[in-house]
């Protein structure tokens, strides 16, 4: 969906003077990718429904104007008329393009270009106060480095000027089997340091299946295959040495089964797949399905053995060094019973503007997603901060304090008085070489967390 830049400056000024009429406010848009479910409480809805727009792509120059409540799937669908993509696109359609930036996001292609919101030029900030402020790496720097990782505390991302990349009509996919973790993350940094593939992403079964898996943009190819409806994407990386994929399809491999996750509904059995139709395989009816099961307690309940407890998945990026710390056995089976992570590698960049941006000396990471389940951990009496603080102390410990999504802020004490103490201690350690100092009377907490 395109528009205009004038268009969008019409439409800004009504919600600009919406914001300032209603004050204290949520957002009301069209997708979330929040898993768990919000509190109901009583609150004013800002409408950012329409500010969903492709505004101009620049082949050019390299860059793409959208606005931030645009999902990957039409950024996508646009970009790749003029035979470009988004830099970075992460593997979900629905996801924002605002809400990436804002949600640190990632993909194979990260190991060259980086999270995200490093690959942002621009960002028209609106503010509390109902002003918009448009933010550069040179001006507003504060605000620009500071919005990532911010969730929406400081602002919501209307506009936004992005990297786009040339792409190929096929991508060729190899996987390489490892069965050491030291061999595993020592060949999965080389390939990242020495390699010449578009895109390297790696995926762990177990401690003695794990399999880097690269791409590489190509002209021709001599098949495609098709993950979009009968057969599964992740189930390939098993069985095919080698595949090719329309490049269209590569960007989505993970969507049809929203990774792994569609054996939750039943949609990894060919009958179900039949009665759901290849329209429906997707990662937007997934989360239909969820956000109904969680307005009706009574499904989460059963779904989870009446047992008042609830998976926490918990992403944290690791530096390759501290890697090999985190052991499958950190994701449980029965969380991901397929697969127990995907670890795509991701390159820090520098702060500064992108086409200048140049990697840090060994600045090699991976993410992974940790399946946490707390003990007695109430359905909807819960205390968010509280819990927040008890998943990043268990990050801590999995990963040995390795972890740096949040390098870029520096978040002042004013801002931190109102979180949770040892939240605020743990914020407050973050360092730009990118870990967290954990204090030891976080690493000696008793809540059942083994």
């Amino acid at each position: 969906m395109t528009s205009s830049l004038s268009d969008y400056e019409t439409r800004k000024v009504r919600l600009q003077e919406q914001m300032r009429r209603l004050g204290s406010v949520r957002l009301d848009k069209k997708t979330s990718n929040l898993f768990r479910e919000r509190e109901a409480i009583e609150h004013n809805d800002l409408s950012v429904r329409d500010f969903n727009h492709v505004l101009s792509v620049d082949i050019k120059k390299g860059w793409a104007e959208v606005e931030g409540m645009t999902t990957y799937e039409d950024f996508v669908a646009e970009t790749l008329q003029h035979g470009f993509m988004p830099a970075i696109v992460p593997q979900l359609k629905t996801i924002t393009v605002g809400g990436a930036v804002a949600g640190i996001g990632i993909e194979s292609s990260s190991f060259r270009y980086g999270l995200v919101h490093e690959t942002m030029l621009e960002i028209e900030v609106l503010l509390a106060s109902g002003e918009t402020i448009v933010c550069t790496a040179k001006e507003n720097a504060d605000l620009f480095y500071s919005f990532p990782n911010s969730y929406g505390t400081f602002g919501y991302a209307l506009r936004l000027k992005m990297k786009v990349v040339p792409v190929k009509p096929f991508v060729k996919i190899e996987h390489t089997r490892y069965n050491d973790t030291e061999k595993y993350f020592a060949a999965l940094k080389k390939v990242c340091d020495g390699s010449e593939d578009d895109f390297v992403d790696g995926a762990v079964f177990d401690p003695a299946e794990m399999y880097i898996i690269t791409g590489k943009f190509v002209d021709e190819a001599p098949f495609t295959s098709d993950y979009t409806y009968m057969d599964i994407y992740y189930k390939s990386i098993r069985t095919r040495k080698e595949d090719y994929l329309s490049v269209r399809d590569y960007i989505w491999r993970w969507d049809t089964d929203w990774f792994w996750c569609s054996a939750a509904f039943g949609a990894e059995n060919p009958l179900i797949r039949r009665i759901f139709g290849k329209k429906r395989l997707n990662s937007a009816v997934y989360w239909k399905i969820k956000n109904f099961a969680q307005r009706h307690p009574f499904i989460m309940k059963a779904s989870a053995g009446f047992s008042r407890r609830e998976y926490i998945i918990q992403d944290v990026d690791i530096p390759i060094a501290n890697a090999t710390k985190v052991r499958p056995a950190h994701v449980p089976a029965k969380a991901c019973p397929a697969l127990d992570a995907g670890w795509p590698p991701v390159r820090r960049q520098e702060h500064a503007p992108i086409n200048e941006s140049r990697a840090h000396p060994d600045s090699i990471g991976t993410r992974c997603a940790l399946a946490l389940r707390p003990a007695k951990l109430a359905w909807r009496d819960t205390q968010p901060l509280t819990e927040m603080t008890r998943q990043v102390a268990l990050v801590g410990k999995a990963c040995g304090a390795g972890y740096f999504r949040q390098r870029e802020s520096r978040l002042s004490e004013h801002f931190l008085r109102s979180f949770d103490a040892p939240l605020r201690q743990i914020l407050m350690r973050g360092e730009a070489s990118g870990s967290l100092e954990f204090a030891g009377k976080m690493m000696q907490r008793k809540s059942g967390d083994r």
